[in-house]
């Protein structure tokens, strides 16, 4: 009971403290809800600090808590994956990423057309292609994914 106070008041003082998100990311395996609130606190520090180690945690925790990530995390995550053939994990980052509204979703769109294309799925790439050319007229994407459908 000691440890959980000291990591509440260092999180108090120190809200991206990675030992103390650890901890209680730890800590809170067995609940859910809570294992989620700390994982996507944690990943958005480590994402900063140590890309490399975000990495290794969502690996770890593949699928899970995935969908609670912001969209920009998760397009920077899916792009890290389709760039080191981890097209599973691309896959899945990249289509939660398209989904969440910010400035990375055409990008994101476009990339999952890329990531289906690299696993065999022709006819989802397309999918995702029309989809930015119908979504992102005003994007740099919308002229690639034209190319694309071509």
């Amino acid at each position: 009971e000691y440890a959980p106070k000291i990591y509440k008041d260092i999180l108090k003082e120190e809200p991206e403290n990675e030992a103390a998100l650890k901890f209680f990311f730890n800590l809170s395996q067995f609940n859910e809800e809570e294992a989620e609130l700390y994982y996507v606190r944690l990943i958005q520090v480590l994402i900063k600090k140590d890309f490399q180690q975000a990495v290794e945690l969502v690996r770890e925790n593949f699928p899970n808590f995935n969908s609670a990530l912001p969209g920009q995390a998760l397009f920077r995550l899916g792009t890290y994956f389709y760039q080191n053939y981890d097209f599973n994990e691309a896959r899945l980052c990249l289509e939660l990423a398209s989904t969440k509204e910010g400035p990375w979703q055409a990008k994101a769109t476009f990339s999952l057309g890329l990531t289906f294309e690299k696993i065999g799925s022709i006819d989802r790439a397309k999918m995702q292609f029309k989809e930015v050319a119908k979504r992102f007229p005003d994007s740099p994407f919308y002229k690639l994914a034209k190319e694309k459908l071509a």
